[in-house]
Formats: C-alpha cells, sequence, structure tokens
C-alpha cells in the first residue's frame, strides 16, 4: 500500500505561505486506488479574505482563481486547519484499519512529494508524522527516465495545459499515479515484461 499526497499552497515556502487544500490517494501495491478524499484549507490570515487574496502573487492569484479554490473558500467550502488535518488522520487511520496495513511502514507518494511533505511537516505535523519516512517520488523517476530511458521518457503521459487544474485530487490522480502507471506499464519500474 501506498498513501498518496497533493497539496495547493499559496507559494514555495511553508513557512511564510498558506496551505490551502489536501488530497489523499490510498493505492494497492498495483497502484490501483482504493481511497481517496481531499480537503479545503481556510487559510489564516490577519486580514480580510479580500485583502488577503490580493496580497498573493498574480500567479497564484490567477491559478486558485481560475480553478475554482479561492471561490470556495470564500463560499465557506473550507475548515480551519487543525479541524481539516484532524479529519485526515481520522480518515487515513480509518483507511490503515479497514485495508489492514501499517501507517508507520506506508511510504507517503506522490509527485515531488518532498515539497508537499514540507507543507504537511509545517502545518499539519500530526498528519505528516503518521507515514514512514520513507517516500515515492513520481519525479525522480521521471528525471531517471530523461537521462537514462529518453524513449521511455518521450512517450509519458504529459496533460496539457487546459487540462492541468493545480487542484489537488485531480493533481495527485490524474498526473503522479498515471504517470507511475506508466513507467511501470514500460517496464522502467518494476522490470521488463
Amino acid at each position: 500500500m501506498s498513501v498518496w499526497v497533493d497539496t495547493e499552497t499559496t507559494g514555495l515556502d511553508p513557512e511564510r505561505g498558506d496551505l490551502l487544500e489536501v488530497a489523499l490517494v490510498v493505492t494497492d501495491d498495483d497502484l490501483a486506488e482504493v481511497a481517496a478524499t481531499a480537503s479545503v484549507v481556510q487559510p489564516i490570515a490577519p486580514m480580510s479574505a479580500v485583502a488577503w487574496m490580493k496580497s498573493l502573487s498574480p500567479i497564484i492569484q490567477e491559478m486558485h482563481g481560475k480553478n475554482g479554490l479561492f471561490d470556495e473558500i470564500m463560499d465557506g467550502h473550507s475548515a480551519h486547519l487543525h479541524v481539516v488535518e484532524d479529519a485526515l488522520c481520522a480518515w487515513v487511520g480509518a483507511a490503515a484499519k479497514e485495508r489492514l496495513f501499517d501507517l508507520k511502514k506506508t511510504p507517503l507518494a506522490g509527485s515531488t512529494v518532498g515539497f508537499d511533505r514540507a507543507w504537511l511537516r509545517r502545518h499539519m505535523p500530526r498528519l505528516e508524522a503518521l507515514f514512514s519516512y520513507r517516500s515515492i517520488d513520481v519525479s525522480s523517476f521521471t528525471e531517471i527516465a530523461r537521462r537514462w530511458a529518453p524513449a521511455i521518457y518521450d512517450g509519458k503521459p504529459r496533460a496539457k495545459p487546459e487540462e492541468i487544474v493545480h487542484r489537488a485530487l485531480p493533481d495527485v490522480l490524474r498526473e503522479s499515479i498515471a504517470i507511475l502507471r506508466y513507467y511501470r506499464e514500460s517496464g522502467f519500474v518494476g522490470g521488463a515484461k
């Protein structure tokens, strides 16, 4: 089993930014989805929501304005950070109990998962601490394929710009898991067929 994570944030620095959305997907060892959830986080801003949004970089404003994440936050479809963390801890704990796997032996997976893990470590440390220290980072496979298996790299599924939504659940499902499935099916990961 693996637990996949993707986060949406207000920037690149977990010390200065806000965590806006977290998605978790449990897959079995064949990368079949077992369970999935996503939660929108209410930002902790010392100002009005409108002033907070205007204080963000234009790139973030455009991205999360276009994908509907800011609308969800403004419409009250978000919860306080600690409420979301409690809910995600309970959700993944229940999934582990139901599927009989040990979270402490379960790697956290994703594309550039170190980025997501840093945000969880800073903003949701109890959630991040549930998992093994080991990670499955799809971007590492991509970098290796680009260098050592260019034909496989060139065949990697790529989202069209209009398909990239920058929302946590679609990103982890469409991008990260799909790309690792491709690498496995190509024989690049898991041995030749």
